[in-house]
């Protein structure tokens, strides 16, 4: 008796049937409706994240001897940037993009702003995304900002309210509690 892989695979099914299976497996990436988030929920939760940032700048500010207020005369324009400066700033730039680098490929799928909105991350098929590609989404954001911030405006008028960034990673921003399945019926 031989057995054949066509035989193991799908049993006694025809070669339409087989075709048919097939389809309908490649089929199952394009099932998924998503909810997607919305440019003022975003908006918020970008807000959210900011305002929780804030915390540790003060903190490395303070550890590093930085007052920037009194460092800073309005009425010169030679003044000196405050010791410790160029420091802050790696340490602001490490941190903001680990930041979201590291919530977005949580299993949260989200940062504690985006969790708050009830919104997360996903891939185009609404899968978690790795850590680097949540970086490069982040790195990305430059180029939203690049031309007075258009490229975020951008999530207020693409059919998936993609931003550019959201273009350049291949990610989505969905509404964490609204995904629904499509029929299927072929």
């Amino acid at each position: 008796m031989t057995i054949t892989s066509n035989w193991i695979l799908f049993g006694d099914y025809s070669k339409t049937q087989r075709t048919k299976f097939l389809f309908n497996s490649l089929k199952i990436f394009n099932t998924m409706e998503f909810n997607y988030a919305g440019f003022w929920r975003r908006v918020a939760a970008y807000l959210i994240d900011m305002v929780l940032l804030m915390i540790p700048y003060y903190i490395l500010s303070f550890a590093l001897g930085i007052n920037m207020m009194a460092n800073m005369d309005p009425m010169s324009m030679d003044s000196e940037m405050p010791s410790g400066m160029t420091t802050l700033i790696v340490l602001l730039t490490i941190l903001f993009f680990g930041y979201f680098a590291y919530f977005e490929s949580s299993s949260y799928q989200a940062t504690p702003g985006k969790m708050a909105m009830k919104i997360k991350v996903t891939d185009l098929q609404g899968g978690r995304i790795s850590f680097l590609k949540a970086l490069w989404r982040n790195v990305s954001k430059i180029f939203s900002s690049l031309i007075l911030y258009i490229g975020y405006l951008m999530a207020g008028f693409t059919q998936r309210k993609q931003a550019l960034h959201d273009m350049i990673a291949g990610t989505l921003v969905i509404q964490s509690e609204g995904t629904k399945e499509l029929d299927t019926d072929v």
